[in-house]
């Protein structure tokens, strides 16, 4: 009880769980970064590959990976369609941050930052799950 309601700590996954929500945010967030990171040398890169490259990495079950490569191909085909089409320039991927203020520290990682057109900084947190409860 200790551990689970005050510390808040939970139990980790056996090494044979199927890939969780983290496994599919982990994954995500590699692709895109490498993606971005190839849209750098390349404007023209293509995320498919970038997506079919880390899957194959990761050695990801076929079952998994024939049930779950549709629905994230068609989520990253749609972030690289916003991207093209956006006005924004992408400036930074995975950066992190810190700084104090009035002597407290602050500190964390953007998952994207785009320049604006007014010459502004716009932070993207990608999202792979369900939205947040209003709770």
């Amino acid at each position: 009880f200790y551990a689970e309601r005050i510390l808040r700590l939970r139990e980790w996954d056996g090494l044979d769980a199927k890939p969780g929500p983290a496994w599919h945010g982990t994954t995500a967030h590699t692709i895109l970064q490498r993606w971005h990171e190839a849209r750098q040398r390349d404007p023209a890169a293509a995320i498919g590959p970038i997506m079919a490259a880390v899957l194959d990495e990761e050695n990801t079950h076929p079952l998994l990976r024939a049930l779950w490569e549709p629905r994230l191909s068609a989520a990253l085909e749609w972030v690289a369609a916003e991207v093209g089409a956006s006005d924004r320039e992408v400036i930074a991927v995975e950066a992190k941050g810190d700084m104090r203020v009035e002597g407290v520290r602050v500190h964390g990682r953007a998952d994207r930052l785009d320049r604006t057109p007014g010459g502004g900084i716009a932070i993207v947190d990608y999202k792979v799950g369900a939205p947040p409860t209003p709770r």
